[in-house]
């Protein structure tokens, strides 16, 4: 329910409703009828609270009462925008039931949908930390989402309107405000492409990146006026109806450092939001106690209350109520105004600043003839792809027309921040008995280094292991087979078990390079031959000496190949994921005659019912033949037998496999910051230098599971079967 004031100014401004029924549209109007009052709508801002504007829509319709302005605020902006179009209520609310919120509001573009290359770094450093160097500066993005999901999403209803001189224009008469961060002024959207000023209202600050527009730096247009009255005043409307959302309090919104800033911002839009209402006539507020700004996924329910709300104020909005023909006509006049959803272009402008090679295929993979309509899943998929470069941050597309024929238009935003670009995580490995241990890593990225989907990446890498490693990445032509050298220096401790207790560590040292020709498949797949050349030295740094050092040469040529198919690089629900390997080592300080290596690693993730998914993980590797050392193959830590020490056991041998059932925690709210589950395992393997096959160690775990911005956070417990217990903390990457 509304508070006392609010329900006072409704009784006040009932002379006024009444006065406007009986007033009339002007006479120089003719496109309106001469026997009512023009009404116009103000839809609030309030993230998915917003969604409750839809039943608001629908009541209208249901009960005859024409809309003929309507203006909105961020989510209130998308829902008027769509209705503007010239949707029904009942197809505003089927396209909002066909978003998928998740896909729409994560700050980063669906895994699968990433290059190869991107879902590397994303599995390699999980942790979403990322910025650029430009100007000899450290550039952070201007955003947590770059906007480029929900940019699809205004596409498609958008996509007919690209060039309007009027929003007058559309099947309902328009209007959204946005903010302008450079001067602090309310930007009023009433002409041109009605996706940028859909994108701009809708633009919270440091949550979606800024607009730019017309030399304008655009944000949420609720900072300066969320429920957009004198807008729709200024239209023409003789009635003006408010929208307003009454967001339930919420307790804790004071005692963390997100929930402070964003009470702070809603005391800035109260205030705004207050001038706006004593300008109404009439104020709806619907009652959304149970919800919270993330209830994307209860629109129906949100609808619901938006519904009640109007019903509510029935006995005021019922003398706005025409003829079911007149209304009829209403309807269809909007219909009939409405623009085609689909086109055959017969041209595509892209505007990028993509390499012309890149720019050309994505012309020719878009352009149709005429008798092919343009397919929407097939537009969204190349501009997914041309997004999971890793160049551009978003892309988004509308429809033009030339010289008498149909056009597609699409356009890009560069990631302003780089190249190159870097991205940083931390590791943390902790248990009782052994501490601490910390690793820090990261990826530098120089894109498009040497000509179209080429690249320069470095690595490094300090703690756990230590890791320097550059790679020249060159697609030959911009095609798909490619060549790799690389330069490598490894520092890595060993520490050799009997049974839990630590008797010695050896140090492994290696410095090379390598030589790679391969072929990119697609997104997933990826197989190379390369040879590498390095010098490698063991060395006992720690416990009574065992033997001294041990150095050489070691060459090697192999094959590797990879399929990524799997939903999420950090704890993923659905796909494949297989990485393999050949080698021959030629020669190696630790063996004295040639000898054939193969390793493999597969995984596999299944959604159950409900809340519970499955990841299997099985691996596997021989040397064929006995070496002195066996510092070949490791086995132990939290994602590999967690009973065990990080790196118990190890030999020239090994096999694993595990099973990892999760169930999600979250509830139905979308978990923008991270998922979390209880998660249970099995595992059992074994890794040897002896002849023959050991039976496997166990291993069994309980813990609770965290996919974050930061990666995987996981604390657990772990017991084996030969007497080893374990109860440890990990951040950073688990499978």
């Amino acid at each position: 329910m509304g508070s006392p004031r609010r329900i006072a100014h409704v009784l006040l401004s009932l002379p006024l409703l009444l006065t406007g029924l009986s007033a009339g549209a002007p006479a120089d109007d003719p496109a309106k009828p001469a026997h009512r009052p023009r009404v116009g709508l103000a839809l609030s801002g309030g993230s998915a609270f917003g969604l409750a504007h839809l039943g608001v829509l629908r009541w209208f319709a249901e009960h005859h009462i024409p809309i003929d302005y309507i203006a909105g605020t961020s989510m209130g902006g998308l829902v008027a925008g769509l209705y503007a179009s010239g949707r029904s209520p009942q197809e505003v609310e089927e396209f909002v039931g066909a978003i998928d919120w998740h896909a729409a509001l994560v700050p980063k573009l669906a895994y699968q949908n990433l290059s190869l290359r991107r879902k590397q770094d994303e599995r390699d450093y999980p942790s979403q930390m990322e910025f650029g160097i430009k100007q000899r500066s450290v550039r952070l993005p201007s955003g947590v989402n770059a906007g480029h999901a929900v940019g699809l999403i205004l596409s498609r209803f958008a996509a007919p309107w690209e060039d309007l001189s009027s929003f007058d224009d559309l099947p309902t008469p328009f209007r959204t405000v946005a903010t302008d961060i450079r001067k602090g002024e309310e930007v009023v959207f009433d002409k041109g492409p009605l996706f940028d000023a859909v994108r701009a209202t809708m633009s919270l600050p440091a949550v979606f990146s800024p607009v730019e527009w017309h030399g304008k730096l655009l944000v949420d247009g609720g900072l300066v006026n969320n429920i957009p009255v004198d807008l729709v005043r200024r239209m023409g409307a003789d009635i003006v109806i408010a929208v307003a959302l009454d967001v339930p309090e919420d307790p804790g919104a004071y005692t963390s450092l997100l929930g402070v800033a964003r009470k702070s911002m809603s005391v800035l839009i109260t205030l705004n939001e207050r001038r706006s209402l004593a300008q109404a006539d009439l104020v709806l507020m619907p009652d959304l106690q149970g919800f919270d700004g993330g209830s994307y996924l209860e629109w129906k329910n949100l609808s619901q209350r938006g519904y009640e709300a109007a019903e509510r104020k029935q006995a005021f909005l019922g003398p706005l109520a025409v003829a079911p023909d007149e209304y009829a006509a209403y309807a269809d006049k909007r219909s009939r105004g409405k623009r085609p959803r689909q086109i055959s272009p017969a041209f595509v402008e892209v505007e990028t600043a993509l390499p012309a090679k890149l720019k050309d295929a994505l012309q020719n993979a878009l352009r149709a003839s005429e008798h092919h309509p343009l397919d929407e899943d097939t537009l969204e998929a190349e501009l997914n792809g041309l997004v999971g470069l890793g160049r551009v941050e978003s892309a988004r597309y509308g429809f033009i027309r030339k010289d008498g024929q149909d056009g597609l238009r699409i356009e890009t935003k560069e990631r302003a921040y780089g190249p190159p670009f870097v991205r940083i995580s931390t590791t943390l490995d902790g248990a009782p008995h052994r501490g601490l241990q910390m690793g820090f890593g990261g990826r530098v990225n120089f894109l498009d280094f040497t000509g179209p989907l080429s690249e320069w990446r470095t690595d490094f890498n300090l703690g756990i292991q230590d890791r320097i490693s550059t790679e020249l990445y060159h697609r030959m032509a911009g095609s798909r087979w490619l060549v790799a050298p690389s330069l490598f220096a490894d520092s890595l401790r060993v520490p050799v078990y009997q049974r839990r207790t630590q008797l010695y560590e050896v140090a492994m040292r290696d410095f090379g390079g390598s030589f790679d020709i391969g072929y990119a498949f697609n997104s997933r797949d990826e197989l190379r031959v390369g040879t590498a050349q390095s010098a490698l030295r063991y060395s006992q740094t720690v416990g009574p000496l065992v033997s001294g050092p041990l150095s050489g040469l070691r060459s090697e040529i192999y094959v590797k190949g990879v399929h990524e198919g799997q939903d999420n690089p950090v704890i993923p629900t659905t796909g494949w994921l297989a990485e393999y390997s050949a080698h021959w080592v030629v020669s190696s300080p630790d063996s004295p005659k040639q000898y054939p290596l193969f390793d493999a690693h597969l995984s596999w993730a299944h959604r159950l019912s409900g809340k519970y998914h499955l990841i299997t993980r099985t691996a596997g590797g021989t040397t064929v033949g006995d070496r002195p050392l066996g510092f070949t193959f490791f086995l132990g830590g939290p994602s590999m037998l967690a009973a065990m020490n990080r790196q118990q056991i190890f030999g020239n041998h090994y096999y694993y496999g595990g099973g990892y059932l999760l169930r999600s925690l979250n509830n139905q709210s979308l978990a923008l910051f991270g998922r979390f589950y209880a998660m249970a395992s099995y595992e059992a393997g074994n890794a040897w230098s002896r002849q023959g096959v050991p039976l496997p160690h166990h291993s069994g775990s309980l813990g609770l599971a965290g996919s974050t911005p930061i990666g995987v956070v996981f604390f657990g417990a772990a017991v084996g079967d030969r007497g080893d217990r374990q109860a440890f903390f990990l951040l950073g990457r688990f499978f």
